[in-house]
């Protein structure tokens, strides 16, 4: 059997994980050569394999720390290799630089946007630290309510606050802010704690809202068949509503699109509830809609993204793939 300086010379030569795990193998591994010592012990008295065991167990020991060591070290200059090529000098004139584009989620705002604009809706924001009131009880969330434990929020820490669960909130504002009639869409970021191949902790959410004398819910199908088959660039989608509940709005639906795999919900929507409109002191005599949609889940389907958590740690590499 080599000798244990031997053997750690032929792990610190190793440059790759694969190299490592190969001479791991011939070592420690079933077949590997200190294995074999273990196996070669049966015909040894009881002194003798006492002796050579203690001294097998050393020498597996110390072949063990010294794969790590290396294990730990190639992967270390992984990185920093990884680092050194994709960095950039930011000295170099930009005519030698890659020309860069606009993230997929820009993209998709940018395309509501532009929709709902040319239908009259103007936009508005709000602050993504909110209170409780414009969050959840304005939009018809009683304290103990159910519908509460679907947002998973982020409560700050000591204070009446928390991260926006979503741009709702905005329709609350600026509803209580303004006079009927209301068309507007709130585009921003949103927060929930989940994390999982179609979530993540924050994430952009698109709301529409229109409030006006005679709205019904005619006007709400015809404008979200006309945006969804304009997004994604067909008049042959197929598109579903389902019976579903919202707290602020009633009835509610969700809306699903067939991908060709079966449906895949895209987005929530429903007549805006007669007690948001109370609380936030609009006349019974205008009715409304509103909407909602997630900018990520569209951005994923309209390119074929496969795992939403891409969108926060793309590069450049990432969004060439796809064709930005």
């Amino acid at each position: 059997m080599k000798n244990i300086s031997e053997m750690k010379t032929e792990i610190l030569q190793t440059k790759t994980v694969h190299e490592l795990l190969n001479v791991k193998a011939s070592f420690i591994g079933k077949g590997g050569i200190i294995t074999e010592e273990f196996k070669n012990m049966k015909d040894l008295s009881i002194e003798e394999k006492k002796l050579k065991g203690q001294e097998l167990n050393e020498i597996k020991t110390q072949i063990e720390f010294a794969i790590e060591e290396q294990m730990r070290s190639i992967k270390v200059n992984q990185i920093n290799e990884t680092l050194e090529n994709e960095k950039v000098d930011i000295s170099t004139p930009s005519n030698a630089v890659e020309v860069g584009s606009l993230h997929p989620v820009s993209f998709v705002a940018q395309e509501i946007t532009n929709f709902f604009g040319k239908y009259g809706f103007s936009t508005h924001d709000g602050p993504e630290i909110e209170d409780d009131y414009h969050n959840f009880e304005a939009l018809n969330f009683p304290a103990l309510h159910p519908a509460r434990n679907m947002h998973d929020t982020f409560y700050i820490k000591g204070t009446e606050e928390l991260l926006r669960t979503h741009t709702s909130s905005v329709q609350i504002r600026h509803m209580q802010s303004s006079n009927p009639p209301f068309r507007f869409i709130s585009i921003g970021k949103t927060y929930r704690c989940d994390s999982d191949r179609t979530h993540i902790p924050m994430f952009h959410q698109a709301e529409g809202v229109c409030v006006e004398e005679g709205i019904t819910l005619a006007h709400l199908k015809t404008i979200v068949e006309d945006f969804l088959k304009h997004f994604f660039s067909g008049s042959e989608v197929e598109i579903r509503f389902r019976s579903s509940f919202f707290p602020f709005t009633e009835p509610s639906f969700e809306v699903d699109i067939n991908t060709g795999n079966g449906y895949l919900e895209v987005m929530g929507c429903g007549m805006i509830h007669p007690n948001v409109l109370k609380n936030c002191g609009v006349d019974a005599k205008y009715s409304g809609f509103a909407f909602g949609m997630g900018i990520e889940r569209l951005a994923m389907l309209k390119y074929g993204i496969e795992d939403v958590r891409d969108c926060i740690s793309s590069t450049p590499h990432w969004q060439k793939h796809y064709g930005f």
